[in-house]
């Protein structure tokens, strides 16, 4: 993790206001260090214990900037240099992209397209659905649509199209912070969405009745403290933390445990997650 300590920044340097947009210059390169936790628990039908599985992993990923596009835009193609875990205490490898993931960003830091994601294992929604355009930030920062004080708040909305969710991101700018060599703003942001996402009989996501096996429904909350370079235009820092709960409910002919009135049983999820992102110097 990056031991980059932050410091407050007197009153007086805090007036502004600051114009938080991204920076792309061709061919810059920047690596990240990247930690995720999540643990997922399920109570078990006629079990005294719930089923949980904790995956912990850590990725060295290197963005490159590719292109500055008119708009104030860029795109850049990442790839991961080095990868670790474990699930449950036990050693395992995590799918690495084997070319590099592209991603095209507006000046906000908002995912505009992307393409080269791994695929997610069955039963997860896929990251370019959860990661890409109007999807989750949490390697990067919600930024403000104008210039911004100290102080200042703004929303953005989060719209999850395979995943029925669409909601809000309130944000808020809390001070500045020396990072290093970095003079960045801190910025505090809660997402909250609701979920309901069909799933197909491969546990996949689909927005075809005819095909869903279940439903999921639920809501997500996520908490995101980011350090963005003001005048470099880039994350230094972030961690987001929070978690999901979800009803699954089967379709009829849905093998699944039944209930007792025969219908098939309905289940509960919970998630909770961790993902922290850290320029490495």
């Amino acid at each position: 993790m990056c031991a980059l300590l932050a410091l407050p920044m007197t009153a007086s340097a805090q007036s502004g206001p600051y114009n938080l947009t991204m920076k792309f210059k061709p061919g810059e390169v920047s690596k990240y260090l990247t930690t995720m936790q999540m643990t997922i628990t399920i109570p078990m039908p006629g079990q005294p214990n719930p089923f949980a599985q904790r995956s912990d992993v850590s990725l060295l990923q290197q963005v490159k900037v590719s292109k500055k596009l008119p708009n104030g835009g860029g795109e850049t193609e990442t790839v991961v240099l080095k990868t670790q875990g474990t699930r449950d205490g036990q050693p395992f490898n995590p799918p690495a992209n084997a070319a590099p993931i592209v991603t095209v960003y507006d000046a906000r830091g908002n995912v505009v397209a992307t393409r080269g994601l791994p695929k997610s294992a069955p039963g997860m929604p896929s990251l370019d659905t959860l990661l890409g355009p109007g999807g989750l930030k949490t390697a990067g920062a919600y930024l403000p649509p104008r210039p911004v004080r100290p102080g200042d708040t703004w929303t953005q909305k989060v719209a999850i199209g395979t995943l029925g969710a669409s909601g809000i991101a309130k944000s808020s700018f809390v001070r500045l912070e020396n990072i290093g060599a970095f003079k960045t703003a801190r910025i505090h942001t809660v997402v909250a969405l609701p979920i309901r996402i069909m799933m197909d009989a491969a546990q996949q996501p689909t927005q075809k009745a005819n095909l869903a096996a279940m439903t999921v429904s639920g809501t997500v909350k996520i908490t995101t403290d980011s350090n963005f370079a003001i005048s470099e235009g880039k994350t230094v820092r972030s961690a987001s933390a929070g978690g999901a709960t979800m009803i699954i409910t089967p379709r009829k002919g849905t093998p699944m445990p039944a209930g007792p009135n025969g219908a098939p049983q309905t289940m509960t999820m919970a998630i909770k997650m961790a993902v922290g992102n850290n320029l490495q110097p």
